[in-house]
């Protein structure tokens, strides 16, 4: 029959994940709110953006743009929204310290995260210890 984890390890076990979500929430916080600039070659497009990837801005330094026809205006846009969320991914990925886009992180040992998750499926998972 399987003993209950010792009350220590629960208490250190819950002020991990008390911990972890103050983490993830001034990650999250500041994925929301820290936003980068992204001009086109030419510098007549700029586009603001979150780490998280919403676009928050869009700038036109000039009247170059009205020049474009609508396709090529187009055409640039999607070339800077692309290159915004790009580097926003980087840069999300350079805050957060993964070296990896969030979206294709994947939770491993000697992480905080990946630590925790194995040392919680230890504790409750049965058979002898």
């Amino acid at each position: 029959m399987n003993n209950p984890p010792p009350n220590d390890q629960i208490s250190s076990t819950l002020a991990d994940l008390t911990r972890l979500n103050e983490e993830v929430a001034l990650l999250a916080h500041q994925l929301e709110t820290t936003t980068i600039d992204v001009s086109s070659p030419d510098g007549s497009i700029t586009v603001t953006t979150t780490l998280h990837g919403s676009v928050t801005g869009l700038r036109f330094a000039d009247e170059r743009h009205r020049e474009r026809t609508g396709t090529q205006l187009a055409v640039d846009l999607l070339r800077v929204l692309t290159d915004a969320r790009e580097q926003a991914t980087a840069r999300a990925a350079e805050v957060t310290g993964t070296g990896a886009s969030p979206s294709t992180q994947t939770v491993l040992p000697g992480d905080a995260l990946g630590d925790l998750l194995i040392g919680l499926d230890a504790l409750f998972r049965p058979g002898p210890k």
